[in-house]
């Protein structure tokens, strides 16, 4: 589960994260994505399917999260 792009709600601030399963992989695209972000080019690689945001607001400490969280790890749930 790959994210990838600019974080909302902070101008300027950049990110990569769940890249664990995936990571080694498309470590040189995200690279180059993140890198065309920061000098203002639109990146190389479509990133909406990756966008930070496309889970909507999160919050870390909701029981609900942590649910979520626990069934997606255990293969009950994708996401």
């Amino acid at each position: 589960m790959l994210a990838l792009g600019k974080f909302p709600g902070l101008d300027g601030f950049l990110a990569a994260g769940g890249c664990s399963d995936v990571g080694i992989a498309t470590s040189s695209g995200a690279g180059r994505s993140l890198a065309e972000l920061a000098v203002g080019q639109t990146p190389t690689f479509d990133l909406e399917p990756h966008r930070l945001d496309r889970f909507g607001s999160i919050d870390p400490f909701a029981p609900a999260f942590w649910e979520r969280r626990g069934q997606a790890r255990s293969g009950k749930v994708s996401g």
